[in-house]
Parts: structure tokens; C-alpha cells; sequence
């Protein structure tokens, strides 16, 4: 079957331009991808079986950051966790737990405070603190002895 352009409404034959010429106007037209001969010259054909080796950057190392910063950073962390931690461990058998101004308008929590398993928990909390505090400390300083 032969198609026409008069005829029945069937599209006109598209031209095939090469890679890199420009259509005329008004024409339709398929662009016509580079040839893959043309292709082989710039990405070689890889060997079967042979993977190549990936290349490695190497950076030359930079001064060394300052130690000052976190070892400052370190001591206010580890006196912070260990203050904050004997607070928790003492202050729930103190007076001043049971006698607390801000539980005095709300007696149910103010009982609940005063149950010994609540007591415990919050010393535990201390407990857990303080450790926190010296393991950071233990574990930075063998960081530094390697």
C-alpha cells in the first residue's frame, strides 16, 4: 500500500536528518542518532570478565583540629551528667521532696511523689546519669591513649 500525501489523511513520509543538521521549516522530521562506529572511539568496548579498577582520590591531610574544644566540651558534659545524677540519687529522700511547694495544689501527685517505687525510680535515673557521665569520660580518654 502506498501512501499519499492527497489521500485518504494519512501522514506525510518523514525525513531522517543526521546528527547535528537542521530541519527546514515546516518540515517533519526523525532525528537520526550518532552511528555506533562513531560511538566505539569514545567509550571502548569493555573486556569480558576484567572489571576495571575504580580510581582513588588521595586528599593530603589537613592541620589537625584543635583538641582544646572538646576536651572543654567533655569536662563541662561529664561535671554536668555527674551533678545532675547525685541531685536525682539524693534529693527524692530529702524533706524538701515531701515538703515541695509546687505539689502542695495537687495532693494526688503529691502522694504519688511520696510512693517509694517513685522515689527509686528517680534515683535510678541519677544513677544511670552519673554513669553516663564518667563511661563518656572513660571512653574518651581511652580514644586518646590509641
Amino acid at each position: 500500500m502506498e501512501s499519499t500525501a492527497s489521500g485518504s489523511g494519512a501522514l506525510p513520509e518523514q525525513k531522517r536528518l543526521a546528527f547535528g543538521d537542521e530541519p527546514k521549516q515546516g518540515e517533519r522530521t526523525e532525528r537520526q542518532q550518532p552511528s555506533v562506529s562513531s560511538d566505539s572511539k569514545l567509550y571502548p568496548k569493555p573486556l569480558d570478565g576484567v572489571i576495571a579498577p575504580v580510581p582513588s582520590r588521595k586528599y593530603a591531610p589537613g592541620p589537625a583540629a584543635p583538641r582544646w574544644p572538646q576536651r572543654v566540651w567533655l569536662i563541662i558534659f561529664v561535671v554536668f551528667c555527674v551533678e545532675l545524677g547525685m541531685l536525682l540519687v539524693v534529693l527524692p529522700w530529702t524533706p524538701l521532696w515531701n515538703d515541695n511547694y509546687l505539689l502542695l495544689n495537687f495532693p494526688k501527685l503529691r502522694a504519688l511523689a511520696q510512693w517509694g517505687f517513685v522515689r527509686g525510680a528517680i534515683t535510678g535515673l541519677g544513677v544511670v546519669d552519673i554513669w553516663l557521665g564518667i563511661g563518656e569520660a572513660v571512653r574518651q580518654h581511652r580514644r586518646t591513649k590509641r
